[in-house]
């Protein structure tokens, strides 16, 4: 089985169907939405629809902080102000029909018959940025009690890979538009596919990736999309323009 891997798309559905055209030319069998499918960006709505039509595709979706801010069952005190605003905005333009469409999902899914774990911030916790190697050590103890030897999670916005072989985490980066790594069957790892929506490690690019569970081979995919069309009606929308100046810079 071959599993197309999204996370924090962030209301961007023009680079959400770019990732589409070229998840469908690398073939893929499952999706997963590792949470944040709005926030930030103009195409909310879009977005979620675009997700919901899959439906026969989908293995599991998990909501992220700006999902659960949405539902009302996050505060907002955490976010920026002009993430305060995107989030104001979007409560505005999320159909009543959409809004129940997210309520349906939760924090983290496992699946013990893969040994694996989706979840948005951590296994530990929904709304941790995972970026350090201390925080890993904590997480694989968690899947390690949990039976888990594989986690897919997002929120950082940033491509990277932990794992750890019983005795030492590593950390790895990814800064190629495309890499691909053998899972070795032994090890414990902690994955993160980058954002669909709103790149942050300098590539504007849309990140995401596909798991292989027959090969255990995961590969990591960046594609071009219309950075210029989502500013255009980031400005349209009366969002904040940062946010639109921030996608063509990938931060």
């Amino acid at each position: 089985m071959r599993i197309l891997i999204l996370a924090d798309i962030h209301a961007n559905a023009v680079a959400l169907k770019t990732v589409f055209d070229r998840a469908f030319y690398e073939k893929y069998d499952k999706i997963v939405v590792l949470g944040d499918l709005v926030g930030y960006n103009p195409y909310p709505n879009e977005a979620i629809e675009f997700i919901k039509k899959k439906n026969e595709e989908i293995m599991g979706v998990i909501l992220g902080n700006h999902d659960n801010v949405i539902l009302g069952t996050y505060s907002d005190d955490d976010f920026n102000p002009k993430a305060k605003k995107a989030v104001n905005w979007t409560k505005e333009q999320v159909s009543e029909e959409n809004f129940k469409w997210l309520q349906q999902f939760h924090d983290y899914i496992l699946y013990p018959e893969l040994k694996m774990a989706i979840c948005h911030g951590s296994i530990i916790d929904p709304n941790e940025y995972l970026t350090m190697i201390f925080q890993a050590k904590n997480c694989f103890r968690e899947m390690i009690d949990k039976g888990v030897k594989l986690c897919f999670n997002g929120h950082t916005h940033v491509p990277i890979i932990f794992s750890f072989n019983g005795k030492l985490v590593e950390k790895t980066p990814l800064q190629k538009d495309s890499f691909s790594m053998e899972l070795l069957p032994y090890n414990y790892y902690i994955i993160n596919p980058g954002s669909v929506g709103q790149p942050r490690d300098g590539n504007s690019k849309s990140a995401f990736a596909i798991y292989d569970t027959l090969t255990r081979i995961i590969t990591f995919y960046r594609v071009k999309y219309d950075v210029k069309q989502v500013q255009e009606d980031i400005t349209k929308s009366d969002l904040p323009p940062e946010l639109g100046i921030r996608l063509g810079e990938g931060y």
